[in-house]
């Protein structure tokens, strides 16, 4: 249902990919597990509205009818739409946003948020020509790429830190000590997690969990035979409890859940 494109090459250092789905099927269903990931989201709703929930928690549960920003979570949510749909999404990539808008992403975490409060009249602009471009894809993502482009500014300096940890924590797989790597990058542990929270969103630990989480669940599609209790230990955890408790809390279910899920 979803395709799938790339950003114009001098947006791919902040920007993943594009994705869209279009359909005037009114009888069309879409119902998605969006586990967290870590990364932030624009998403241009064209088409029929559609529900954003955190099946935990009731008083998350939202209709949302115009294009919003979805910024990073840390928590999984679900998605029901049913209906025509011409959804146009921007994933950003973990502390990407920061190219794009000068708020310090801390402030918008957890939050879905009408993305013309962020991005004002502009944004409404591109709201309405990427619906008047419609079925055209290349028209679309070609004002996409125009857009972003004109938003594009320089990060400030004092997040290269925050950028440089990241990037060690990636190549831990996040099986890492946040103290001991402040220290390898010669800045103070408190320095280094207010620059981090104010580039990506959230703390360096809680990026660590992400990158370890991401890590088993490439695992667990490629290997989906694995035992969980050698997968929770060679990934660092104490034990199967523990592993079942923090893959359930980013994921929305159990790993034997998600496993089977892979199945055939």
């Amino acid at each position: 249902m979803y395709t799938l494109f790339a950003p114009a090459p001098p947006l791919r250092p902040y920007i993943d990919l594009y994705w869209r789905i279009f359909t005037q099927d009114p009888a069309a269903a879409l119902r998605e597990r969006i586990i967290v990931d870590g990364q932030a989201d624009i998403l241009f709703n064209l088409g029929a509205p559609y529900h954003r929930f955190d099946p935990t928690d009731p008083t998350r549960d939202a209709l949302l009818t115009v294009s919003n920003l979805d910024a990073q979570r840390r928590y999984p949510i679900l998605i029901a739409q049913s209906g025509a749909m011409h959804l146009l999404g921007v994933r950003f990539r973990p502390g990407g946003l920061s190219a794009f808008i000068r708020i310090p992403l801390h402030k918008l975490t957890d939050l879905a948020i009408d993305a013309g409060d962020i991005f004002g009249a502009a944004l409404r602009e591109l709201d309405s020509r990427l619906f008047d471009a419609a079925p055209d894809a290349t028209a679309q993502i070609a004002l996409l790429d125009a857009f972003f482009a004109r938003h594009l500014h320089a990060l400030p300096a004092s997040s290269t830190s925050a950028y440089a940890l990241a990037a060690c924590i990636e190549q831990a797989c996040g099986q890492v000590s946040i103290r001991a790597l402040s220290h390898d990058l010669g800045y103070s542990i408190r320095t280094l997690d207010r620059r981090f929270t104010a580039a990506f969103g959230y703390s360096p630990k809680f990026y660590a969990r992400i990158i370890r989480f991401r890590t088993v669940t490439a695992h667990l599609s490629a290997h989906p035979y694995t035992p969980l209790i050698d997968l929770a230990l060679a990934h660092g955890f104490t034990d199967q409890a523990h592993f079942t408790h923090e893959f359930s809390a980013l994921a929305g279910q159990s790993p034997a859940a998600f496993r089977a899920m892979l199945s055939p």
